[in-house]
Order: structure tokens, then C-alpha cells, then sequence
């Protein structure tokens, strides 16, 4: 199992800590349960723009989901509204059944397009538009690690893509 969300360039973003039964917001008219954020680092969440790439460690560390935001937009856009935590309804229930029974925190962390251009990644990504990067990555990660995700989904990827394992080489 892939445990390692600062090999692969991603960075502490928020967690989630809680799902209190009954505590409810209202939603595209839908109410859905609150997930209560703990720790939050403000400057990821508001200010890193996408596309980015993100994932959710379950309280172990070990990455159990992988997702994209393609937006130009800041992270916060893509994981709050009305200023509380949303996500798919399929996730959002993975995310609260392991808050309700106790495995908490659950921590995402992310990494923006332009953060991951900085990394060791091969020659050919480098010149890949921000939103085919993150496209492709998800893809990528997704099938290299399906056996331990929550993801349900396959994603696209180009053929040939890879990312050269370049994880293996930061310390």
C-alpha cells in the first residue's frame, strides 16, 4: 500500500474530523450531513489555483482517494460549499462512515499543476497543458493503486502516459 502523499509532491491541505449525526446544511436542494473540518492550512485552500491534483489519507496515512480539480480556481472552491465540506454523494459517504466509526482524521492534500512541474516528472509531461497534467495523473494513480482506493471510477488516460515513478526519487 501507497502511504506517502509527500513523495508523490502533495501538501497537507485540511481534514476532515467529524460528521455529526443530525447537523445538516442545505444544498442545490438536497440536505446533506456536515463534515467538519479540523486543521486547515488557509494559504493552500484559498490561494494554490488549479488545475491540482489531490488525495484523502484515511487516519493510517495510507491514500485512499484520488481526485482532480481542472479550475483555474483555488482548492477551497472545489471541496466547500456554504462553507462546509462537499463532495460527491458515493465519497461523501466513504468519508463519513469512517468518521462515524471513529477512523478519523481523514487528511486531503493536493498539488497544483504548476507545484508539480518543480518535481522530477518526465521531460514529456513538462509541456502537457496544467489540466492534462492532473487529468492524466489521477488516471495514472487511480490504476497503479486501485486495490487500496475508494475510488470507483477509471479514469482516461493518453497512451504511453506515465510519470516516470518520480516519487522514488525525492528523499
Amino acid at each position: 500500500m501507497f502511504g506517502e502523499p509527500e513523495k508523490l509532491g502533495l501538501k497537507k491541505s485540511f481534514e476532515m474530523v467529524d460528521a455529526p449525526k443530525g447537523k445538516t446544511f442545505h444544498y442545490r436542494n438536497e440536505d446533506k450531513r456536515v463534515i467538519e473540518p479540523g486543521w486547515c492550512n488557509e494559504h493552500r485552500l484559498r490561494n494554490i489555483k488549479g488545475p491540482l491534483i489531490y488525495a484523502v489519507t484515511d487516519n493510517s496515512g495510507i491514500i485512499r482517494y484520488v481526485g482532480k480539480w481542472v479550475s483555474d480556481t483555488p482548492l477551497y472552491q472545489r471541496w466547500f460549499r456554504r462553507k462546509h465540506i462537499h463532495h460527491q454523494t458515493s465519497s461523501r459517504n466513504i468519508y463519513i462512515s469512517e468518521l462515524d466509526q471513529g477512523k478519523k482524521p481523514l487528511t486531503v492534500w493536493s498539488a497544483s499543476a504548476v507545484e508539480l512541474k518543480k518535481l522530477p516528472l518526465p521531460d514529456a509531461t513538462l509541456t502537457m497543458s496544467n489540466r492534462d497534467l492532473v487529468q492524466n495523473l489521477e488516471a495514472l494513480w487511480i490504476q497503479r493503486w486501485k486495490p487500496q482506493l475508494w475510488n470507483k471510477n477509471h479514469e482516461p488516460m493518453v497512451s504511453g502516459f506515465t510519470d516516470g515513478e518520480y516519487w522514488k526519487k525525492i528523499p
